[in-house]
């Protein structure tokens, strides 16, 4: 029997949910599937890629082995590169990941927050927010 999977570490959700692929007038309608980039996936680009943080820094800030990183690392490249390559469109949602803070949306002006004492949104003051992670 397998072990449970150990849930991944993530700062913050994306502010984007992926990006689209934009076809040239000669590549003609082709619906492809969407490639889905787990929100794992995202932080461990994010963490060695933008942020510039070794492997070994990377997998302890986001609670695993060095390389079960290596492995989410190199299935990220992966999808992007598929993504890339083939003109799909990417999702980034889903995936085995858990967050330290309550985060909350404001749903006026789309803004990310972690969570206040009063839950108010602190770049428009809109009151009508939802938690985006539990």
């Amino acid at each position: 029997m397998p072990r449970r999977k150990r849930m991944r570490r993530v700062s913050q959700l994306p502010g984007h949910e992926g990006f689209q692929a934009v076809r040239s007038p000669n590549a003609g309608s082709r619906n492809l599937p969407l490639v889905v980039l787990h929100i794992e996936e995202y932080e461990a680009l994010k963490l060695m890629d933008y942020e510039l943080m070794n492997q070994t820094d990377a997998a302890k800030y986001m609670d695993i082995s060095r390389p079960t990183l290596t492995r989410i690392y190199d299935s990220a490249r992966r999808k992007i590169a598929q993504a890339l390559v083939e003109g799909r469109s990417l999702n980034i949602s889903g995936g085995n990941y858990k967050m330290d803070q309550v985060w909350h949306k404001c749903m006026d002006c789309g803004a990310q927050f972690s969570e206040s004492k009063d839950v108010v949104c602190p770049f428009c003051g809109s009151t009508h927010t939802e938690i985006i992670n539990k």
